[in-house]
Formats: C-alpha cells, structure tokens, sequence
C-alpha cells in the first residue's frame, strides 16, 4: 500500500507537468502539502499500531516539521511572497531525501535493522533538501528584485 501510495505521487506530479493543467500551478505548493500530511499519517500510525520509537519517527519527519510551517507561513504573507520566489517544485535533493524517507518508513514497517541507518539518512538529506530550497527562493528572489529595479 505505501509503494502505492508513492508510486502515485510520482505520477500525480509527473501528469499534471506534462498536460500543463490549470490546476498545476496550485499543485505545486498542495502537493508537497499534502505529501507532508500523508508520511505524518504513516508515522502517527506505527507509533500507535506498532510503538515505533518517537526518537526513529523524529528523524524521519523533520523534514515535514520544518517544511510544512515554512509552506503555510509564506503562501498566507503576501510581504514574504513580494521578496522571495519559493520554488515549491522538488529538487533532485528533495526527491532523494523523499525516497530515502519511504525507504525508512518501509523498513520501519518490517521492523527490518537497517531503519535507523535509513531515517538517519533521510534527516541529513531533509535537511540538507530544506536549505536548498531556501537557498533557491533567495537567488529567484534576488534575480526577481534585480530585474525589477532595471525596469523602473
């Protein structure tokens, strides 16, 4: 179930790209939303169902943690959203750090040894994805700022 799940969000992504829907724009800042909400889930459940430690579960889900207030707090500030162009499409370190995360999540579910190693990894990953995509945001933002100080 949870290779299906993930085998759909690639390919949610994947169609909405490819068609140009209308949707597509508004997709890009859901989406990411709604994975977030999703391995939250898968989470909550293995620690209730299964008494997964909250210390393994925590590797995995800082990304989430620190991603999703980050989302929210720039789509709702038009002041932010003036300066910085978050980029919400997933860089090629954030599709790692996303397979290295269901990786772990999988071996989390089958209680396999090699969980910490792969939720150790997502961590770095996550956060090293994170501040790729702040350091993205402030070079399309700079570029932006530059572009409009020649037009004036």
């Amino acid at each position: 179930m949870l290779a299906a799940a993930a085998v759909s969000d690639v390919l949610d992504g994947w169609v909405a790209r490819r068609r140009g829907t209308p949707a597509a724009g508004m997709g890009s800042w859901l989406d990411p939303i709604c994975d977030k909400l999703f391995v939250g889930s898968v989470l909550a459940a293995l620690y209730v169902e299964r008494g997964a430690p909250l210390s393994l579960l925590a590797l995995i889900v800082t990304r989430e943690l620190l991603q999703l207030p980050m989302a929210v707090v720039y789509r709702t500030s038009t002041t932010l959203r003036r300066w910085l162009r978050y980029d919400f499409r997933a860089s090629l370190l954030g599709k790692g750090a996303t397979v290295v995360q269901f990786a772990a999540v999988t071996a989390v579910l089958l209680d396999a040894a090699v969980a910490w190693r792969l939720a150790t990894l997502a961590f770095i990953l996550g956060l090293l994805a994170l501040a790729d995509y702040v350091r993205r945001a402030i070079l399309i933002g700079k570029r932006h700022t530059v572009s409009q100080e020649r037009d004036a």
